[in-house]
């Protein structure tokens, strides 16, 4: 099977939005804007050479616990067989809610889109909700949901459950922090996915720990598993990958230098086993994180 250009952008910005989850942007009373510049490289791959992305990102308060977020990314990718080389788009919408629509309780849904339309799985979309029961200190859990489809029916329909937990370990004030996260993802496939898998249910489990110090944030993740056709990130990842995803580590760290303005650099491997040779790759990464608040 050949794998579509689209298929390696979204797995792209899987990477870009997990280097950096906007977190602590939450704590924030204002509009947060982010643009994130990304360089990329695969090794052992037969198809995918380099490239680099763009993603843009803002959120706007609409009135005590309410915040709308948009986010939309850019692609450009070589390849190294004579594919023509990928330049796509993809958006994403999200409301969120704590403690209004439900007490002690963060609601969350959105809608994904794949703008482009250059082969039979591109086009795709996704909707997602995320219900989260919180206490400031010491923890949290939640469960998040998604459907996702994809036009030309070449993968079908997509369900998954992700359910999570966080714990803030310590006494932690808003400039110094320490918070923990588990979660595990489920994925499942139905309407006869057209791709060479050997079956059609996926599960990971994921870790991440970040935290702030002064100026200073960091975020560092790992999981292990599967994971194919994977909404990820809050939504704002949707990737129709026919490639199965193994493992991979995520760190970021930032600074920020005023209240207007931040910078984080970030770094990414992941392994996979390449849906047309079912031979691993390595894939890398590396990007730029500029944050304004307003």
């Amino acid at each position: 099977m050949k794998v579509s250009k689209s298929m390696v952008l979204v797995y792209v910005l899987f990477v870009i939005f997990s280097l950096y989850s906007p977190s602590f942007a939450e704590e924030k009373s204002g509009i947060i804007s982010e643009f994130y510049l990304t360089s990329l490289n695969y090794t052992g791959s037969l198809n995918k050479d380099d490239g680099w992305t763009s993603v843009f990102y803002s959120s706007f308060p609409l009135e005590t616990g309410k915040i709308f977020e948009f986010g939309l990314g850019h692609a450009d990718i070589t390849y190294s067989d004579g594919t023509p080389d990928l330049k796509q788009e993809e958006i994403t919408l999200t409301y969120s809610d704590s403690g209004n629509m439900l007490k002690n309780t963060t609601t969350r849904f959105g809608t994904h889109f794949i703008l482009n339309k250059e082969g039979v799985e591109s086009g795709g979309k996704a909707i997602f909700v995320d219900l989260t029961c919180y206490r400031p200190f010491p923890e949290n859990y939640g469960l998040e949901l998604a459907f996702s489809n994809y036009d030309g029916n070449s993968i079908g329909n997509i369900v998954q459950i992700g359910p999570h937990y966080g714990k803030w370990l310590g006494h932690a004030d808003k400039n110094n922090t320490l918070y923990l996260e588990t979660k595990a993802v489920f994925i499942k496939s139905f309407r006869g996915v057209r791709v060479d898998l050997s079956d059609d249910v996926w599960s990971s489990v994921e870790l991440s720990l970040s935290g702030k110090i002064n100026r200073w944030d960091h975020k560092t993740t790992i999981w292990g598993g599967e994971r194919v056709f994977m909404v990820d990130n809050g939504g704002f990842v949707m990737y129709n990958l026919a490639d199965r995803y193994i493992g991979g580590i995520l760190a970021t760290v930032g600074y920020r230098f005023s209240k207007d303005f931040r910078l984080g650099i970030g770094a990414a491997w992941q392994e996979y086993k390449e849906a047309i040779s079912n031979e691993q790759v390595d894939s890398t990464t590396a990007n730029l994180v500029l944050t304004w608040y307003f």
